[in-house]
Formats: C-alpha cells, structure tokens, sequence
C-alpha cells in the first residue's frame, strides 16, 4: 500500500472514534444528567464532583471507543468512579438479593414514574447504586425528579473550565 493509501485508513480509522472534542462536547451538553447520575450513586456533592471531574478525565485521556458509544461511556465511567469512591456492598451479605432490593412503591413521587430524590438517597449505598442503575439503564428520559439547589448551579458555572482543560 502506498503511503498516501495508510494516511487514509488512517484517517478513516481515527474518524470512527471518539475524540477529546467529542467527549467535551458530551459531556458539556448532558452536564446536568452526568452530575445528576454522580451525585444520585454517591449521595455526596463533593464525592459526586470528583467522580464527574474523574470520568471527564478517563474519558479523554483513557481507552478509545466508538463515536456512538461515547455517551455510554461518560456514564460508565462515573459509575465506575462511584464504585471506587464507596465500594458499596449488600447489607446482609448472607441475605437472598430480593430482600437487599428497595421496595419501589415507597420511592415512588408522583404518577409520572418519577421518584422522590430524598427516597433515592435514603437507601444505602447498596440498595441506592442497585436502583438507580436499574433505573438509568430502563428508562429513555433519565431525568429523576430532582431539584437542581445551588451546589448544581455552583458545579454547573464551574465544569465548562473543566472540559477546556
């Protein structure tokens, strides 16, 4: 093959994957969902901002994906970096895992399929990650009835100085 024939493939190959920019871009416009998810699994506004802060971070300097799976990713990452930040654990280790499962119909807010953010974040860590991932990866429209309060708004005028580093 000539040289000009691998530059192409090259290309081409680059063209498929998802760059820095990309996950800026993603992580830039799903901002309030990412945050959200951080801080719905951590239950800690400084714990969540590390794992956002983290995941932007393995996000553009980690493993290459796939354009179309660059969103996944971002959660994945968060999740991940949740995972390390609290190692959560089932209460009752030698329990059947349906008794370690919350009841849905007490987190239940509302008749819009919304659930109340302090019932979310009254679980366990356990019983919290359980629901929440069972709940973002089950549902299209991921927004959890939550009400944003300052910390979201002061994180929220802080990550655009974050994505540009």
């Amino acid at each position: 093959m000539t040289e000009p024939g691998h530059i192409q493939v090259r290309e081409e190959q680059a063209n498929r994957y998802a760059s820095r920019e990309d996950f800026q871009t993603i992580f830039s416009e799903h901002l309030n969902d990412l945050y959200q998810l951080s801080f719905l699994l951590t239950r800690d506004p400084a714990k969540a901002e590390r794992c956002f802060v983290s995941g932007i971070e393995d996000c553009v300097t980690g493993n290459r994906v796939f354009r179309e799976w660059a969103r996944s990713w971002a959660k994945r990452t968060i999740v991940q970096n949740a995972i390390r930040e609290l190692k959560p654990r089932p209460s009752h280790s030698n329990s059947p895992l349906s008794e370690t499962l919350p009841d849905i119909g007490r987190l239940s807010g509302g008749p819009g399929g919304h659930f109340a953010i302090d019932a979310v974040l009254g679980l366990e860590d356990f019983e919290r990650f359980v629901f929440v991932m069972s709940s973002w990866s089950t549902t299209r429209n991921t927004t959890v009835a939550f009400s944003s309060g300052p910390r979201l708004e002061k994180f929220g005028r802080l990550a655009p100085a974050l994505l540009r580093n």
